[in-house]
């Protein structure tokens, strides 16, 4: 994993840590004066939280930083100090047994040593005790829902109807399973005389053909019960963070995308869907288990399409994520 691609955990003012943070965010927060050296951190393989003076490679961004503000009260000063001069003059990053002085954010709050902060790594199961440390980086905004609705009813109503006209048919054939029973009998007779026999053979009934129409009505009943109860089942849900599937009438499925992980949009319309305002949203995903959705018959889908890419680009900003890698 490359310094970029590394995630980063800083904590927060209510015992919880903030993260994850790409090495390019956090590097630009620190050069902005947004965080300081002595603000702890956290990635995957650090056995404690340590400041990030003491932690590569924001060590080295801190000490160019330190570099060059020397630098420029030297030349206004008048001095002639060597760049190695200047290092060698710079005190050591604090240890975790150094105690930094107090911060004021609003209130009072103390800032503790490394050693004895209480947050846990983000992987353990719960966090001891219940310690605020000041922070002056950016928290990331609370999930919003932006919409939330079913599938377009106008895009199931001609499945709805097709099924209906079925029913329809099945239960003609029940009703007229007699007479048709009939003219079967008579026109296999005309055509095969010699099968006159067996078509005169008592235990040869029209309730037999009667009863196959009735299993083919109940299972057209059957399918346009499903397909209602599909629809009635299906809902999505699009946030500031996330798009949502929930579909399933027994069982449930739950689909879920998180907007950084999008890497391209594919809407399809068909003239129905265009006269109706719908349309199919198919998203192309980073994550190899989600890597093709589609949203199908997405209400005002072009229109939402859109506001997807633009969503996605704000979470990805947000992360520090900027490129989607394979």
């Amino acid at each position: 994993m490359t310094d970029q691609e590394t995630i980063w955990y800083l904590p927060g003012d209510d015992s919880q840590p903030r993260g994850p943070y790409s090495t390019a965010i956090v590097t630009q927060w620190a050069l902005g004066g947004k965080i300081e050296k002595r603000t702890l951190c956290w990635r995957q393989g650090m056995a404690n939280w340590q400041p990030l003076s003491s932690t590569e490679p924001f060590a080295a961004v801190f000490l160019r930083a330190d570099l060059a503000t020397r630098g420029s009260l030297s030349r206004e000063t008048g001095g002639g100090q060597t760049c190695q001069q200047q290092a060698a003059s710079l005190s050591p990053p604090r240890t975790s047994q150094e105690k930094p002085p107090v911060r004021h954010m609003g209130q009072h709050q103390d800032v503790v040593q490394a050693s004895q902060l209480s947050y846990a790594s983000p992987t353990s199961p719960a966090h001891q005790g219940s310690v605020r440390i000041a922070l002056t980086s950016p928290i990331p905004p609370e999930e919003r829902s932006i919409w939330e609705g079913r599938p377009s009813l106008a895009y199931h109503v001609p499945r709805f109807v097709w099924s209906g006209l079925w029913i329809v048919v099945w239960i003609a054939l029940v009703m007229a399973a007699p007479l048709l029973f009939s003219l079967f009998k008579e026109n296999f007779s005309n055509s095969f005389p010699d099968a006159q026999p067996y078509i005169d053979n008592p235990h040869l009934k029209s309730s037999f053909l009667r009863w196959f129409f009735v299993l083919m009505l109940c299972w057209s009943l059957w399918r346009l019960i499903r397909r209602v109860l599909l629809y009635l089942n299906s809902d999505y849900l699009f946030t500031t963070q996330r798009l949502k599937i929930r579909s399933g009438i027994l069982s449930r499925h739950f689909l879920q995308i998180e907007l950084f992980r999008v890497k391209d949009i594919e809407v399809l319309q068909s003239l129905w869907g265009r006269l109706w305002n719908y349309a199919h949203v198919r998203i192309i995903s980073s994550d190899p288990l989600l890597a093709d959705t589609t949203w199908t018959a997405f209400p005002d889908g072009v229109r939402f399409a859109e506001q997807i890419r633009l969503t996605a680009q704000a979470a990805r900003s947000q992360t520090g994520i900027t490129t989607i890698h394979e």
